[in-house]
Order: structure tokens, then sequence, then C-alpha cells
């Protein structure tokens, strides 16, 4: 009886046993497929993050590196080695480093994520923009633990929209200088029916005098004044694109090589003259005595602007073809070969406010005593007579380029 006991006892015992195991066994079954439920969760959110055409990081309130993303390494040439552990922020210009300071510093749990522009330049020089929008990471206590960033490469973006700003300004500027043509025409030939009236009338009144007469000295003088006058008429016709002259087919390079002959006398020794003249046989449409003088005018503007401080003038003469499909072409100008005359100084330049009234005429940036003058509203209003256009880029203390497109003459008249 007692082992029958014994035996019944045990018997629980072992039963209780196995049921425990049984529950140790489900648990741990559990608790492997959650450990790969979330392990193939991790996977599949590292392919995404390692997949996401978008620049991901995190790193450490002091900018240490603790995880970046294989768009940010393509993106930065760099392993993902040699990031780790290496700081956010001194892959940025020092401006652009104190600016993301500022603005992480200021991130707080009610208000966790800024988004803001970075500039960058490269080791090759090139320069680089990428928009960014950083969240700070908090720990209870609400002190920042980490930063996790997302970034795109916007330089594509950046340059198009400079290009269509650039665009706009060169039409706003071509709208421009046709309303002051169209002024400019309706005044010269108003103005060229006074002179006629006022020499006519001079003339005959010296019909009507002696040699003697003090008067005759006086009318001579009111006729030279209208001729002085009359030619002023005739650069005004320039602006409003009456040209008289009738172009002919000129070869261009000859033409430049003979303004430079003009300018190396009056150029003073300060002032080095490069030329570079590629063009051989090219021909364009022109009046080759207006052609040359506006070289002239353009390389005397160029020296003067040097004349205190020295430096190089330099003229090149270089084929160029307009592309009908290029976001930056100048609006004016139609598709086909050009040749581009391009003058160029290392003078003082000019700032955005300067370019944007160098074509308006009696504008200058000369001093008084140097001289003033219709300028480049003449030679734009001369160039695009001749199906042309002028180009003109500066910057303060970095010189001017200026330069002149002229459609080739591909057939003859």
């Amino acid at each position: 009886m007692r082992n029958e006991l014994g035996n019944m006892s045990n018997g629980a015992e072992d039963k209780v046993l196995l049921d425990r195991i049984r529950e140790l066994e489900n648990a741990l079954a559990e608790r492997i497929r959650v450990s790969d439920t979330l392990l193939e969760s991790q996977n599949r959110y590292r392919a995404v993050v390692e997949d996401i055409p978008a620049m991901i990081c995190r790193f450490a309130p002091d900018g240490t590196l603790s995880f970046v993303n294989s768009s940010f390494c393509t993106f930065f040439a760099k392993y993902k080695e040699e990031l780790i552990g290496h700081r956010f922020f001194e892959m940025f210009p020092s401006e652009e480093e104190k600016t993301m300071r500022r603005q992480l510093a200021i991130l707080c749990k009610e208000a966790p994520m800024t988004t803001f522009e970075h500039r960058n330049v490269g080791s090759d020089g090139r320069v680089t923009w990428q928009d960014w929008t950083h969240r700070a990471l908090f720990d209870e206590n609400g002190r920042v633990i980490e930063y996790q960033s997302i970034g795109r490469d916007i330089t594509d973006h950046k340059m198009a929209q400079r290009q269509r700003t650039q665009l706009e300004r060169q039409i706003q500027q071509t709208r421009k200088i046709e309303a002051i043509g169209t002024l400019a025409g309706g005044i010269a030939h108003d103005f060229s029916n006074i002179l006629a009236a006022v020499t006519g009338y001079a003339e005959l009144a010296l019909v009507y005098l002696t040699d003697k007469s003090p008067a005759r000295e006086n009318i001579q003088t009111i006729i030279e004044a209208a001729d002085r006058a009359r030619e002023l008429v005739g650069l005004i016709r320039l602006i409003g694109l009456d040209e008289e002259t009738k172009p002919v087919p000129v070869q261009i390079r000859p033409v430049v090589q003979a303004a430079l002959e003009v300018i190396r006398s009056a150029v003073p020794a300060s002032v080095e003259i490069c030329e570079s003249l590629a063009c051989e046989s090219e021909m364009v449409l022109c009046d080759a005595g207006r052609l040359q003088q506006i070289v002239v005018n353009l390389c005397t503007n160029a020296y003067q602007s040097m004349r205190e401080s020295g430096g190089t003038l330099t003229v090149g003469l270089v084929p160029f073809a307009a592309d009908a499909n290029s976001e930056n072409r100048d609006p004016s100008l139609k598709p086909g070969p050009y040749v581009r005359l391009t003058v160029s100084d290392t003078g003082r330049g000019m700032d955005e406010k300067m370019l944007e009234r160098i074509f308006d005429p009696y504008f200058t940036t000369k001093e008084h005593d140097v001289g003033t003058g219709l300028g480049l509203a003449v030679v734009r209003g001369v160039v695009r007579t001749y199906g042309g256009s002028v180009r003109v880029s500066s910057s303060p203390g970095h010189g001017t380029d200026l330069s002149v497109l002229l459609p080739v003459l591909t057939s003859p008249l």
C-alpha cells in the first residue's frame, strides 16, 4: 500500500515537471519567434534606410557620427569606416558649421525638428547645396542624446533656379532696352527734323550777309554745332536700331587686329595686352568701320578701368554655338553658329546694381573728367542690328568680361 502511494506521488511530480518544461519550451520558442521577427523588422528597416535616395545619419551632440547610410557615403565619397566616429560638423565650411550649431541649439521637446539649407565646398572646389532636416532625440530628463538628420542634394535645383533668375533678368533687360530704343528712335527722328530747319535757315542767313559781317562767324558756329548734333542723332539711332549703313560680308579677324593696332598706341605701359584670335576665316554681316570702332571703344573702357592700378587687357575671338535648348541662352539670339569677341580686364569691376544699368544711355562708371557718352547702349544697338548680342559679367575687385556675339555668315548673299 505504501509503495502504491509512493508511486502515485512520484508520478504527480513528474507530470508537474514535464508541464514546467513544456512551458519553458513554449516561452523560449516565443522569445525566439519575437527575436526573429524583430531581426527581420530591423533588416527591413535597414534595407529601407540603405536604399532610400537621401543622406541619413545620426550623431552625438558634439557631432560624432554613429550611423550613416549608403547615400551619405556616396555623396561625401567616403566609406562608412571613414565616417563613423568622425565629426559631422567638420564636413561643412566654418560659416555653415556655425549656422548649423545655432539652429540645433534651439531645438527642444516642444520643437524637436528644424529644416534648412547647407552650402558645401568639395575638395575639388565644387560648390554643392543640401537641404537637411535635423531632429533632436531626448532622454527622460529632456537632455539631447543624439541628432538624426536626413539630407538631399539640391545642387541641380539651385543651379536651375539661378539660371531661371538670370534668364528672367535678361528678358527684363531686353524689354527695357527695346522700350528705350523705341523712344530713342522717335526722339532722333524729331530731333533730326529740328536740326534740318536750324541748319537750313542758318545757311539762308549767310546768303544775305556780306563777308565782313560780324554775324557771319556766329551763324557759322551755329551750323557747326548743328553738324555735331547730327552726329549725336546718328548715335541715338543706333540705340533705336535705326541702322542707316548697309552691312556687308566682313572677315572679322582682320577687323579686330586693325582695332588692336589702333589701341596699342593709347594703352599705358602699366597695362599688358594679351590677344587670342582663333577665328581664321569666319565672315559676319556688318559694317567694318563700326565694328572696328566697337572693338576700340570696348578696349578703351577696359584699359581705363586699370589706368591707376595697371593690369591685363585680354582680347579673344573664338567660335560659339547658340543652343536652342540651353536654359541660359540669350533669348534674343537665334540658334546657330556665332563668333564670340571677348574683351576682359582685371580692373575694379562692377557690382550688380551697376550691371543692371550699364546699357542705359549716358550711364558711366568713369569719373567726370574722363568723359561720358552713350557707351554700351550704342555698342548694343549696333550689335543687335547685326543679329548679335552683348553679354557682361563682372564683380567688384575681379574685373569685367564683356562678350560680343555675332552670327557667322554661312551662305553667300
